[in-house]
């Protein structure tokens, strides 16, 4: 089945859901749980259909480049991705970095590295120049993704129900159009598995994950930052990789618990890392806020010399005032 024929068929599931919450739920229930569907709006629509265009351009780049190089050099190149998406974090939002935030990011890159190290290989009658480009365009938008979530979210206002509303509703033409032009719909029209009910719900479950996944994304990242999305994303490979040793009795190899131990390492500082940001930046606003503010040290020299000139300079000062309005009055 093609995967643009997955992708439309799950941006159509999401708007089906979304439509039957808005229509079943409450007023109370929507404005309490932030459920409430936006009011369509071309700019709203323009302004999100970057985050889509990113999107298409990650699934298609990885497709190519998984035919020419191994999937554990592809997961290396991606956590490398992670310090471009933290520097694009810093510059464009003012998302602060410390030097733990960076440890942690180093130590995930070498966490990917060990547990690949016994799969890393480049098929050097298929890699050309191409794949390379491939594989730089999947890292730099797989970095743009996550930035362009962010900066639509702040340009809309979008609530992350909001944001997975309008995600569905750009991202339908595109699949529409890219299936029909590539005559893909039509393979999947005629599908036989579409009779099946057995494929048919796998299909749909697929789809309620999908709606689930598209959902937290949009929350995650707006209620962190695009560089802990990133940190996220590349830490879901140890709990795979625990779930395989314990639920499929996958080998127990020296790089696959070096690889968990250092990624589980990385995790620990980086929340720690975040939780001392965290911490700093919570109390430089309570002194902001606290603070008295300090007089310039021109009006400070000004009202000593006043002083002085009233208290230290005896009745000659109040004899001059006097003096003056005596000559005023005569």
């Amino acid at each position: 089945l093609p995967l643009s024929c997955v992708m439309l068929v799950q941006n159509l599931v999401t708007l089906v859901l979304i439509y039957i919450f808005d229509a079943i739920l409450s007023d109370k229930t929507k404005n309490s749980w932030k459920m409430k569907v936006p009011a369509f709006s071309i700019r709203t629509f323009i302004l999100w259909l970057p985050v889509n265009i990113f999107f298409l351009t990650m699934l298609y780049s990885g497709f190519i480049t998984l035919n020419k190089v191994s999937v554990s050099l592809v997961s290396v190149c991606k956590n490398v991705t992670n310090v471009f998406t933290t520097m694009g974090d810093r510059f464009l939002f003012g998302e602060p970095i410390s030097l733990r935030v960076v440890f942690a990011l180093m130590l995930m890159i070498l966490a990917a590295y060990i547990g690949a190290s016994d799969e890393l290989y480049i098929n050097n009658d298929e890699f050309n120049v191409v794949a390379a480009i491939a594989m730089s365009v999947n890292c730099l938008s797989t970095s743009a993704y996550g930035l362009q979530i962010k900066m639509s979210q702040k340009k809309t206002k979008l609530s992350p129900y909001g944001c997975t509303y309008y995600n569905a509703l750009a991202a339908t033409p595109i699949c529409f159009l890219w299936t029909l032009s590539t005559g893909e719909l039509q393979q999947f029209i005629s599908h036989p598995g579409l009779t099946e009910p057995r494929f048919l719900s796998s299909l749909i479950m697929s789809s309620l994950i999908g709606f689930g996944i598209g959902f937290s994304v949009f929350w995650c990242i707006s209620a962190t930052s695009p560089t802990t999305y990133a940190m996220v994303g590349a830490a879901n490979k140890i709990p795979l990789s625990l779930l395989g040793i314990v639920l499929f009795s996958e080998p127990v190899t020296v790089p696959r618990v070096l690889f968990i131990s250092v990624g589980l390492l990385a995790g620990i500082v980086y929340a720690h890392a975040k939780a001392l940001l965290k911490e700093q930046s919570a109390k430089k606003n309570d002194d902001n806020n606290t603070g008295t503010t300090t007089k310039p040290v021109s009006d400070v020299v000004v009202e000593k010399v006043g002083m002085s000139k009233l208290n230290g300079g005896g009745s000659n000062g109040c004899e001059g005032l006097v003096s003056n309005n005596n000559q005023q009055l005569s």
